[in-house]
C-alpha cells in the first residue's frame, strides 16, 4: 500500500445556484432546505452519509440528483442544479476559475489519505512490482 495524496471534501455550489437559492446559513439549513446531489452506495442502494467530523453526520433531506458517478455529480453542480460534497482533487480547478464556490469557508473538514493498494503476496514477481511502482508514479503525478 502506498500513499498517493491527502485530500478532503467540501460543500460546493455554482454561482448561478447561489444566485437562485441563496447561501445556506449553516449545515442544518443546507440539510433541510437545499437540493443536494449524492453518490449512491451500490451495496445498499441508498445515498452515502456525509461525515463532517467524528461526531457529525449530515443526511440531506432534499435530494436533487443521485448517481454512482462523481463526474456526473460534478456536472449537476456546475449546471446549478444542486449543492455537492466533493473531493478537493475534483473541485479545485473549478473553484480557481470561479465556476464553483465553496460553502462554509470557516468549516474545518476532516482530511483523509488516498492510497494505491496491492494485495499482499508471499512471492511477487519483479515485473508486478515494477508495474506497481509505475502506477504509483503515474497516480502521484496526477493527484499532485
Amino acid at each position: 500500500m502506498r500513499p498517493l495524496m491527502e485530500t478532503y471534501d467540501i460543500f460546493v455550489a455554482s454561482p448561478d445556484f447561489i444566485a437562485h437559492w441563496g447561501m445556506p446559513k449553516d449545515l442544518d439549513d443546507l440539510r433541510k432546505n437545499f437540493p443536494f446531489s449524492s453518490l449512491i452506495n451500490a451495496t445498499t442502494g441508498q445515498p452515502w452519509d456525509i461525515f463532517i467530523d467524528e461526531d457529525t453526520i449530515l443526511v440531506p433531506q432534499k435530494l436533487g440528483f443521485i448517481t454512482t458517478d462523481i463526474y456526473s455529480e460534478l456536472k449537476a453542480v456546475l449546471a446549478g442544479r444542486t449543492v455537492a460534497h466533493i473531493s478537493s482533487k475534483i473541485y479545485k480547478p473549478y473553484i480557481e476559475n470561479g465556476q464553483l464556490v465553496q460553502l462554509f469557508l470557516e468549516q474545518q473538514f476532516e482530511k483523509w489519505q488516498l492510497y494505491l493498494y496491492h494485495p499482499y503476496q508471499p512471492i511477487t514477481s519483479p515485473r508486478v512490482l515494477k508495474v506497481f511502482d509505475l502506477l504509483t508514479e503515474i497516480m502521484q503525478k496526477r493527484y499532485k
